[in-house]
């Protein structure tokens, strides 16, 4: 997304957030817990929460995001957060410009992509999409049902990325 811009958006995502947390320790209950919620004869649903110490790099991550938008950066976070993380982005960034975008893909395509990718917990998409937008308000959404990322980018690019 940030190659076809017009503007300098820095990309932030929980997952550069996460990969400061020393090797194989991520899964530590005291940064984030994993646990495997579905049903034994279905298919896996990873729920993953917080630990104490995930819920300080997450507020640290929200923290960032507010420091570098005063600082007069522009941002695109890639988050899939709770609505109270989402009330703490709207607070801290409230005398900035913000767009809070929902996009949907099948649950088959997330799926999918998940396998494809290698990187990610068998399971993570299953819960996240049963809970992902759960009392979120939405500025903009995006059905990204064909599941083109680049398609995704040039939407959204096309609803934000304006020259000021």
């Amino acid at each position: 997304m940030q190659d076809h811009a017009g503007r300098d958006w820095l990309h932030v995502s929980l997952d550069d957030f996460i990969s400061m947390i020393p090797p194989k320790r991520e899964s530590a209950p005291r940064w984030f817990r994993v646990e495997n919620v579905g049903e034994p004869d279905a298919p896996p649903e990873v729920a993953f929460t917080n630990g104490r110490c995930g819920a300080a790099l997450t507020q640290a991550m929200r923290d960032f995001v507010a420091a570098a938008a005063n600082h007069g950066l522009d941002i695109i976070v890639d988050y899939v957060c709770t609505e109270e993380e989402m009330a703490d982005y709207r607070r801290q960034l409230k005398r900035h410009e913000l767009a809070i975008v929902r996009v949907d893909v099948p649950l088959e395509t997330a799926e999918r992509r998940e396998r494809a990718r290698g990187d990610r917990m068998v399971g993570l998409a299953r819960q996240q999409h049963a809970r992902i937008h759960a009392d979120i308000k939405y500025d903009y959404q995006i059905n990204n049902e064909d599941g083109g990322l680049q398609t995704c980018a040039a939407a959204i690019l096309a609803k934000f990325d304006r020259l000021d």
